[in-house]
């Protein structure tokens, strides 16, 4: 689910469409109007209207001047409150937007939440956030999202992640959580016939951001954008000189229960990547996670043993 569509099957659909106005706000750039919002979320403009009369009662929501509302200062504390949430919340953004500059391409943050994986942060210096993808966006957690997190999670939590691919896939992506354990990090590659798909999609979902009454099918491509990913690689198949298409690669960050609670991703897209490359931006990714990480002994995931998989010298090591 993306954040702003309210969730089927919930026990409480009030509260949920309480939430939906909230998060329908957050991931827009601009203020929306109440029928914008309520053709957005599918809801009728007289529930939408009293839900931001109470929301705006409590300085969630501020109306301005021309009818349209944004987030109001209430929601503020409650932001702060769940700062503690994040990596090292003092520099996660200034980590990311740095990591984001030496890669050239969009990184982002992410965690799971029961069956959903959650951005939680994005930079974009020289590359492209969709639009439509923003702090707070939801996704169903299905492989292979959340692969480094689900990699280093419970022998139930696996199984369950697992069985929401379909049955010919599930040893597949059970081998990608081999890999990630072992090497510490996650590449995938898609084609050139994906990446140029990847393009076209965010295009179509950028477009479609300015119209709010197109929000489900924006969030659908969304979906369907999460999915180009592609396959993951063999530590074999990065060892080699090749050039390979590279589409994201992903490390856990893990906090200070000794769990991966978070996943690092950058998200090159591009169809030919040097294995020099590659070597560098996992280099910067590995770099950025440990530093976000909370101090934890014998941590899983480590820069040597990524180079060694992918038969590269660790930085400082001798050839």
């Amino acid at each position: 689910m993306v954040a702003g569509k309210p969730r089927e099957g919930s026990s409480s659909p009030p509260t949920l469409r309480v939430i939906s106005v909230v998060e329908f706000l957050t991931v827009r750039e601009r203020p929306q109007s109440s029928a914008e919002i309520a053709d957005g979320l599918g809801l009728s403009r007289s529930t939408v209207g009293a839900i931001l009369a109470a929301l705006d009662e409590q300085g969630w929501v501020v109306r301005l001047p021309d009818r349209t509302y944004r987030l109001g200062p209430g929601l503020i504390a409650i932001g702060e409150r769940a700062r503690p949430m994040l990596p090292h919340p003092d520099v996660v953004h200034d980590e990311l937007d740095g990591l984001a500059r030496r890669v050239g391409c969009a990184v982002g943050l992410s965690t799971v939440h029961g069956d959903q994986l959650i951005v939680v942060a994005l930079a974009a210096r020289g590359g492209r956030v969709p639009a439509g993808f923003a702090s707070g966006t939801r996704l169903p957690l299905e492989p292979p999202g959340g692969a480094s997190i689900i990699a280093f999670a419970d022998e139930a939590e696996q199984d369950a992640w697992l069985a929401r691919s379909k049955p010919d896939d599930a040893p597949r992506f059970r081998r990608v959580l081999e890999v990630i354990r072992q090497t510490g990090v996650g590449v995938w590659g898609a084609s050139a016939a994906d990446i140029e798909t990847v393009d076209v999609i965010a295009d179509v979902v950028s477009f479609l951001s300015a119209h709010p009454a197109s929000a489900q099918l924006r969030d659908r491509l969304l979906s369907r954008l999460s999915s180009l990913a592609g396959n993951a690689y063999e530590p074999a198949q990065l060892s080699l000189d090749d050039e390979l298409p590279v589409s994201v690669i992903t490390t856990p960050v893990f906090g200070a229960a000794g769990r991966a609670q978070w996943e690092l991703q950058v998200g090159p897209f591009k169809s030919a990547v040097s294995r020099e490359e590659r070597k560098r931006i996992i280099d910067e990714l590995l770099a950025s996670a440990a530093r976000l990480a909370r101090p934890e002994p014998d941590r899983a995931a480590g820069g040597h043993r990524v180079t060694r998989a992918l038969n590269v010298p660790a930085r400082g090591a001798p050839d």
